[in-house]
């Protein structure tokens, strides 16, 4: 008898859990750092990307950095760079401090 009164006090919290989170937003903050723009026409125009140009338009390398809020000078870990597609984008971008 226990147990089928832990496991219905149990439901019910995960039944009530959904009615206390957050509603979901529909936009995501995908402004450029104020300053980082002219940084990151360098890091686009770098002539070691010269064959990554034409995957920018499907690959939306602006959006994707201000997404996760990556800002010069930011210690960042590119895990399992494959072809290197994201590294030459950041190793300007992130400078010398970076």
């Amino acid at each position: 008898m226990r147990r089928i009164l832990i496991f219905i006090a149990a439901s019910m919290g995960f039944v009530a859990s959904p009615l206390t989170a957050e509603a979901p937003s529909d936009s995501v903050d995908t402004e450029i750092c104020e300053g980082c723009e002219a940084l990151l026409d360098l890091a686009l125009s770098h002539s070691r990307r010269a064959g990554d140009r034409a995957r920018d338009e499907w690959r939306h390398p602006a959006e994707t950095l201000a997404f996760f809020r990556i800002r010069p000078g930011m210690t960042v870990v590119d895990v399992m760079p494959a072809s290197g597609w994201y590294t030459r984008i950041l190793v300007p971008y992130l400078g010398k401090d970076g």
